[in-house]
């Protein structure tokens, strides 16, 4: 199993998940808070939301901190990484996501 950490850096945007192509059969995707959290003053409680679109505002699936999913292609199919985004609503929050 691969493992990926990705983390917004600005919740203005999209970011895409992976620059390159990464296939998977089935993903489990972990919502998680900046590790800057409330140490550095910084709440970073918001939503990360996920989907297959880089236009703002387009991203379906919203998960709270610590909200896991788990993705699966259809039998004999994969899926790319590098054709989802997410948004996040507090900077420096983002998603652990580990597949095969």
């Amino acid at each position: 199993m691969a493992q990926i950490l990705v983390t917004a850096t600005t919740a203005t945007s999209p970011k895409q998940v992976s620059s390159v192509m990464k296939q998977f059969r089935n993903a489990l995707v972990i919502a998680q808070k900046s590790l800057d959290g409330a140490a550095a003053g910084k709440t970073n409680t918001g939503i990360v939301y996920l989907g297959q679109s880089a236009t703002a505002d387009e991203q379906p699936i919203a998960m709270s901190p610590g909200d896991e999913r788990v993705f699966a292609a259809p039998a004999g199919a994969m899926w790319d990484l590098s054709q989802w985004y997410m948004a996040v609503a507090s900077n420096g929050d983002g998603l652990v996501i580990i597949y095969q």
